[in-house]
This record gives structure tokens, sequence and C-alpha cells, in this order.
């Protein structure tokens, strides 16, 4: 037999829940994938800049270290050489000044808190579309009263169902 709903029982501190939890259906599964999909489109945005990031860093560090053999060269070459690291110094400088405004810039688009926030999103859909039972909003609420994620309640959800599984392969 394939089973399709669960009967959970989840404790939080010295409260009992005892809630079912539904397999999704194909309507339900694409909506929760679309919502996670549209979600995902800041996340994905969230680690391109990440890489832009590290780009920025890399060639920041680069120049910072041209800009250093600049100056030890300056101190042993002639006036003509002088001259020509100078004005290379000069762009580098100008080069680090825009590389860094464009670091600050990516690093304050979408914070690490967002994006855990646009996961919970998700998190708390797939709880209200999957999760049955007359406690199933006493649960909500005391997840949201003690401040407990919908996706530590999910991986407590998951474990109990990998338990369930176990018992009926050895069944």
């Amino acid at each position: 037999m394939i089973q399709t709903t669960y009967s959970i029982n989840l404790s939080i501190d010295a409260e009992e829940f005892s809630i079912t939890l539904c397999e999704p259906s194909a309507e339900q599964k694409a909506r929760i994938e679309s919502f996670a999909k549209e979600k995902t489109k800041e996340f994905d945005a969230r680690l391109q800049d990440e890489e832009k990031l590290g780009e920025i860093a890399l060639r920041i560090e680069e120049l910072e270290q041209t800009l250093k053999i600049n100056d030890a060269l300056c101190k042993e070459e002639g006036i003509l050489q002088k001259i020509n690291l100078l004005i290379e110094s000069k762009k580098i400088v100008k080069e680090l000044s825009d590389l860094k405004r464009q670091k600050r810039q990516l690093s304050q688009s979408l914070p690490l808190e967002e994006v855990n926030a646009v996961f919970e999103e998700v998190m708390r859909l797939k709880f209200q579309m999957l999760v049955r039972g007359d406690e199933k909003e006493r649960l909500a609420s005391t997840l949201l009263q003690k401040g407990i994620s919908f996706s530590k309640l999910w991986k407590e959800i998951e474990s109990e169902v990998s338990v369930l599984h176990q018992k009926k392969s050895s069944d």
C-alpha cells in the first residue's frame, strides 16, 4: 500500500500536537514549486551579487598590490619610468575607487535576513497546504510565539516521516 497521509505527533517544550501530513497533490506541488521559483529569483540575484563581490574583491587586491609594486619601483627608477609609473598608478587609484563604490552598492543588495525570510515564506505555504488537523492553527501559533521557524518544523516533520517509513519497511 502506498501511504499519502501521515499522522504525526510533535512536541514543543511541554506542548503536544497531533497533525496529519498529506503528500502534495500534483496541483499543490506545482503551486509550491511555482511560488518557490518566483521567490528564488531573489536568491539567484543575491548569488550573482555574491559572485560579483568576490570578483571585485580579487581585483581590488590585485590593484592594491600593483600600487605597492609601483611605489617600490618609483624609488628605484629614473625620471621617465617614474612618470609612467605615476600615470599608471593614477589610473589604478581611479579604478580602485570605482570598484570600492560597486562593492558598497552590491553589499547593500538583498541582505541574508531577507533571503531567509523568503525561504520561510515558502515553508509557511507548504505548511498551510500540506498539514491538516484540529491542532494545525495552535501549532502555527506556538511556532510564531516561540520564534521557531517553519523550516525547523519541516526538518522535524521530515524526520518523523522518515521514522514512519522505516517502521513500515521493517514490518
